[in-house]
């Protein structure tokens, strides 16, 4: 994908342990705005869930506004997995932009998050 001014792209994950909320920021840079062009969320286990959300926020973790919302169920012994390209989802300027389970996935489960994007810097 083409970016304006060539702008380089960037990625991100995550992929913590089982039990364990998954989040990923790109970080605030002053004067940047990040975009979002593609978002991976995973859901895996033996056990079986009844959802975990995933949302991308123009902040940190836990803050911010929603700008995108998921969900994803996954059977026992099954995974479920949520792909999207071709995006581009502006962040606000000078802030992080963050990929995140709302919540832990059960005790033998794991969640995973990445995303990539680009950033672009804007004069005063």
């Amino acid at each position: 994908m083409a970016h304006p001014n060539d702008a380089p792209e960037w990625a991100v994950a995550h992929a913590p342990a089982d039990a364990t909320q998954a989040t990923i920021s790109k970080a605030a840079a002053a004067l940047t705005t990040h975009y979002v062009t593609s978002i991976t969320c995973t859901l895996e286990g033996s056990a079986n869930s009844t959802g975990i959300t995933f949302q991308l926020r123009d902040s940190t973790t836990g803050a911010g506004n929603v700008l995108w919302t998921g969900k994803l169920n996954n059977l026992i012994n099954e995974s479920a997995t949520l792909v999207l390209g071709g995006l581009n989802i502006k962040g606000v300027k000078g802030q992080a932009l963050t990929l995140e389970t709302t919540g832990a996935p059960a005790a033998t489960s794991s969640a995973t998050v990445a995303m990539t994007g680009y950033s672009l810097s804007e004069a005063v």
